[in-house]
């Protein structure tokens, strides 16, 4: 906060209201205080002489100031006041008093605007929305939604993180995906400075250097087995298409959920993802063989073609799904049919190029259908890479 000269008149939040009286007799008082703008980062003073200008004795100038500053703290209570442009915001202004379940709401809406003007992307808003709606629950159990966003320091956010890591089973990748996620909130709340530091910068990231864990492969009797309940649900339908997608086609889950039903021409049984449905933004063709075919064909039925082919309930729905919705619907699977929880989803994915460099496909094959770059990449079993022609399933039908 500046230093400030003159007669202060009132103190609310981390607002000072100082007079300053016209020495020169000519009456000219007025009222100033500094204000964060958020749409410039900076401080900003503001004036106002609104019943001050006059010959007034120093009582009436003394009691108007006063009665000014109220009215001004009433307009700042209502949190969405912008006295620089004295209009009010659809985002509402947070300050440091504040509470940070308020502050997550606003960041939120941030957000919202952000992806509305093409700041960001829809991936990068649907992890935003994830990491909150974990926060806000972790909040909400310890009773600390009232708390004032200056008052978390590294221990509570390594609590935060560690717990839900336990109650969800996060690898390495995934904590470090969220801890970076939670740590944009409190970087625009100190953008705001709603706070001076940022308390998730203590806590450490999750080494992975030669970790292994993401590509935990499948043994030949776990991906039977699964296989078999999948069969045997008719509530995992969507879950069953999914999956063999990943594992026949490598198609990822996020971009799963992006398919409509007139991507697929059944009666050329070929699978078409446009630029803007990729990971890497290049087209993909698949060529569907019989028994996706069929599999799909159940799913779609008679849903209309801009319907998305993944609904809640294994039915196509107009509004496409959250991208967590997959990583739900596998672990109440998992949890019911007692699999273990180091069988991830997505590592079917790299059980399928596992399996088929074991049978004898060639890389630069398994390169094509994993849309890979490089075939280091692929021998890695990572996410990097091209397609140009329509991609054939794996040779393997061990799922």
């Amino acid at each position: 906060m500046k230093k400030n000269k003159g007669i202060l008149i009132k103190s609310y939040d981390k607002y000072d209201f100082i007079l300053l009286k016209d020495k020169s007799g000519r009456g000219k008082n007025l009222l100033y205080y500094y204000f964060f703008n958020p749409q410039t980062g900076k401080d900003e003073r503001v004036r106002i002489s609104k019943g001050l200008i006059g010959n007034l004795t120093d009582r009436e100038l003394m009691n108007n100031a006063h009665d000014l500053a109220d009215a001004i703290i009433g307009l700042l209570k209502k949190q969405s006041y912008n006295p620089i442009t004295g209009t009010f915001s659809d985002t509402p202004i947070i300050t440091p008093s504040t509470s940070i379940i308020d502050c997550t709401a606003n960041w939120i809406n941030y957000r919202q605007k952000e992806f509305g003007n093409d700041s960001i992307g829809e991936t990068r808003l649907e992890s935003s929305k994830n990491i909150i709606n974990h926060f806000v629950k972790w909040l909400l159990k310890e009773n600390f939604q009232y708390r004032k966003p200056g008052t978390f320091n590294e221990l509570d956010l390594a609590d935060f993180l560690n717990s839900k890591t336990k109650e969800h089973g996060w690898n390495k990748e995934t904590f470090n995906s969220y801890r970076d996620d939670i740590k944009s909130f409190f970087i625009y709340l100190i953008k705001l400075k709603v706070i001076e530091d940022n308390p998730v910068s203590g806590v450490p990231r999750k080494n992975t250097k030669n970790d292994t864990t993401i590509f935990k492969i499948y043994e030949e009797d776990e991906l039977s087995n699964v296989l078999k309940l999948l069969n045997e649900s008719k509530e995992y339908l969507n879950l069953l298409v999914a999956a063999k997608m990943l594992y026949k086609y490598s198609i990822r889950l996020e971009e799963q959920l992006k398919l409509q039903i007139e991507n697929y021409n059944p009666q050329k049984r070929l699978l078409v993802v446009p630029p803007q449905k990729t990971k890497n933004g290049d087209e993909a063709i698949f060529q569907i063989d019989e028994e996706m075919h069929l599999l799909l064909m159940r799913l779609i039925r008679e849903y209309p073609s801009k319907c998305y082919i993944y609904g809640n309930r294994s039915k196509p729905a107009p509004d496409r799904l959250a991208y967590g919705f997959f990583g739900q619907k596998w672990r109440k699977f998992r949890d019911k049919h007692n699999i273990s929880k180091e069988l991830k989803l997505y590592a079917l994915k790299h059980s399928s190029a596992h399996y088929s460099l074991e049978e004898g496909e060639e890389e630069v094959k398994l390169s094509k259908r994993m849309r890979h770059s490089k075939l280091s990449t692929t021998r890695r079993y990572s996410e990097n890479g091209i397609a140009k022609k329509a991609i054939l399933p794996t040779a393997n039908t061990k799922f």
